[in-house]
């Protein structure tokens, strides 16, 4: 027997970087899929693809996602709307006829609303989140771009010989 023999693949989460044991399928630290198995058993699909939009709804790193999700967010939006104002009419059309098909137009208000403010919701987060972490990009590439200098505080060009107000330098020869 050789030493390769002896030893197991170690799985590593791609979503989290933790270990995982062999013979796992979805990691047991963020519940992310590891195998292809994960994707093709009906129960472990289904958490698989709850994982990637929880993902793409918390954390959204390209405009790709959020224009996938207003794609898959945006019919279920409008259709809780519609549900809802067709309610209102069912329940404004039983209150003048004085029948009892009202309670079905409140059920139709509730399931509509609560279907548009989910899906309005989910919208709002995942644009919300990108717009957020595409400005906390930007500053954090404006910081990189600038250092302040170690004597006065001022701020300046990364790329300069040294600090414009006191002349300062990072190699300790100050400029004339």
């Amino acid at each position: 027997m050789t030493l390769s023999d002896k030893s197991t693949p170690l799985l590593v989460c791609t979503s989290c970087g933790r270990p995982s044991e062999p013979g796992q399928h979805m990691c047991e630290h963020c519940s992310a899929p590891l195998t292809p198995y994960a994707h093709s058993d009906p129960v472990m699909g289904i958490m698989a693809r709850g994982f990637a939009a929880h993902k793409a709804t918390t954390n959204p790193q390209k405009p790709i996602v959020v224009i996938g999700i207003w794609l898959w967010m945006l019919p279920l939006l409008v259709l809780g709307l519609s549900m809802a104002r067709f309610g209102m009419g069912i329940v404004v059309q039983g209150l003048s006829e004085r029948d009892g098909w009202g309670v079905l137009g409140v059920l139709a208000i509730s399931a509509g609303a609560g279907i548009a403010w989910i899906a309005g919701a989910i919208l709002v987060k995942t644009t919300f989140r990108y717009l957020e972490t595409t400005e906390s990009k930007e500053e954090t590439e404006k910081r990189e771009e600038t250092t302040e200098c170690l004597q006065c505080g001022q701020s300046f060009a990364a790329d300069a010989d040294a600090c414009p107000k006191c002349g300062w330098t990072y190699t300790g020869k100050e400029l004339d």
